[in-house]
């Protein structure tokens, strides 16, 4: 489960910030190189789609 859409945020810190989440839960955030995990909400937005129209 993922707590944060990070999109293209990357910190420019030493050392790096998380952006989108707490630091004890930096490891939920998603970034827009995150292609495959991506790739699954595409696809199940698209199976959603077909069952609520």
């Amino acid at each position: 489960m993922f707590w944060a859409y990070a999109g293209i945020a990357r910190s420019t810190d030493n050392p790096p910030q998380w952006l989108g989440d707490p630091p004890h839960e930096r490891w939920y955030s998603v970034y827009d190189s995150d292609i495959d995990t991506l790739n699954i909400f595409a696809n199940h937005t698209k199976e959603i789609s077909k069952i609520i129209n």
